[in-house]
């Protein structure tokens, strides 16, 4: 193997082992290393030196590319840091804002800075691929658990709050769905129709949207909504646009399949209960969440409560679950909450220019062009409409750490590196043509010699 492949490949490996262990430390808190300190120095200094060690993996004897990176998006991402970190000094817990804050700070650094500068195109499109494989597992663990009858994996029913909840809870589970759904829509258009690839990635996008379907998560098929109308867009699907708005209309209507409604009443340890979240109107469970939030929002409606509080209470248990820290439901309200509208405006700014991105890549797609610049581009594209739409309904967009922010983060990174690339070769065709035109000129232009 030639010496730079060899080096670009570790760079790629140690790049996704780095990633793994700061988003394993990130979600999980490293409670398990110190449970009986969970609010000591101690636990946030083996927090902090284990973040230290993941970005170092990450950084370590690698080189940066010589990408010449759209200013633009440096800018935008610049200003949701910047904005939202200028409220943490007004916070009313300065210690949880910090901690949520830097978070997002090591996020927006290895994806946005280093990802982009350290990964080719053709690497994040692996990371695309090996992501829609691990999405695949929990759906068809839960698909196996429905074809059970039963969950192997967790002490609850099948159908919790009538909804499917096989492997982890039904709102995850949605989501999960959602995100392998279209991520199989750019997975089958990589391959030859009718070739066993395709029917893989197409009974895999129809298993995902089936237990969508089943866990009855409205904000999760609102993600698929909106990740789908980017890929039909591109691919001049509109009857694709029609099905899916059909098909989210059927899931606010009919908030939970017919032959599942019988499980108002389920068994738990050999006791009947009854089903305490069923309820008649579709938001009646979220209305009294939304109004709190726009309530407290218009007590500090310009810079918030400070980045990751409301204002309600809270138990600090980990960098990304600091409960009641954040409200449940309420998603965009939240943000609003957390940061006020000068941050919130920041995030819409960087929204704008990854609108733009995308719109550059749908139109290539459209002219023809399948290389793999322009396939990462608008799967990532795909992956941040998704998010974008799902953070309106849940809350962790202002939670660093999750895999949610993973995607969201890892998406953007990839949509730069594509688009970064695509505009050096625009730069390079136009510095092409130039040369030859003057070449042209040069040649064609009368001698002045004796």
């Amino acid at each position: 193997m030639p010496p730079q492949k060899q080096r670009s490949g570790n760079t790629y490996w140690r790049y996704v082992l780095g990633l793994i262990s700061v988003t394993f430390v990130l979600n999980a808190g490293l409670s398990f290393l110190v449970p009986f300190v969970p609010l000591s120095l101690v636990r946030w200094i083996v927090m902090g030196l284990a973040l230290g060690v993941g970005i170092i993996i990450i950084t370590f004897g690698a080189g940066m590319r010589p990408r010449a990176v759209a200013p633009e998006a440096y800018w935008a991402a610049g200003a949701v840091v910047g904005f939202w970190g200028i409220t943490v000094p007004i916070s009313e817990s300065i210690v949880l804002s910090t901690l949520k804050w830097g978070a997002m700070v090591a996020q927006v650094v290895i994806f946005v800075y280093l990802g982009v500068r350290l990964l080719s195109v053709a690497e994040w499109r692996k990371i695309f691929v090996y992501s829609f494989f691990f999405l695949c597992i929990p759906v068809v663990l839960a698909g196996v658990s429905l074809l059970l009858g039963q969950n192997p994996l967790r002490p609850y029913p099948m159908y919790v709050h009538g909804r499917l909840a096989a492997v982890t809870g039904p709102n995850t589970l949605g989501l999960v769905a959602a995100l392998s759904g279209v991520a199989a829509l750019w997975m089958q258009e990589g391959c030859a129709r009718r070739t066993w690839k395709w029917r893989l990635f197409v009974s895999l996008l129809g298993l995902s949207v089936f237990e969508l379907y089943l866990t009855g998560s409205r904000t999760a098929a609102l993600a698929f909504a909106g990740g789908s109308v980017v890929w039909a867009v591109a691919t001049r699907r509109s009857a694709w646009i029609v099905l899916v708005v059909v098909l989210v209309g059927a899931l606010f209507a009919f908030s939970e399949p017919e032959p599942i409604q019988s499980t108002a009443r389920y068994q738990l340890g050999g006791e009947l209960r009854e089903d305490p979240f069923r309820t008649e109107a579709l938001t009646e469970s979220r209305d009294q969440v939304w109004a709190a939030s726009y309530e407290s929002w218009t007590q500090k409606p310009w810079f918030g409560y400070g980045y990751g509080r409301t204002g309600q209470d809270f138990t600090l248990r980990s960098v990304t679950r600091a409960v009641m820290a954040v409200r449940d439901g309420s998603g965009y309200l939240g943000l609003l909450e957390s940061v006020g509208a000068v941050g919130t405006l920041a995030l819409l700014f960087l929204y704008g220019v990854l609108a733009r991105y995308i719109w550059n890549g749908i139109q290539a797609w459209r002219a023809g062009r399948r290389d793999v610049r322009v396939w990462v581009l608008l799967t990532g594209g795909t992956f941040v409409a998704a998010l974008a739409v799902h953070a309106g309904g849940e809350p962790w967009i202002i939670g660093p750490g999750s895999f949610m922010h993973v995607f969201f983060w890892a998406s953007i990174a990839a949509l730069m590196a594509a688009r970064s690339d695509l505009w050096e070769d625009a730069r390079l065709r136009m510095r092409q043509q130039r040369r030859s035109k003057n070449e042209v000129m040069y040649k064609g232009a009368p001698s002045t010699g004796k």
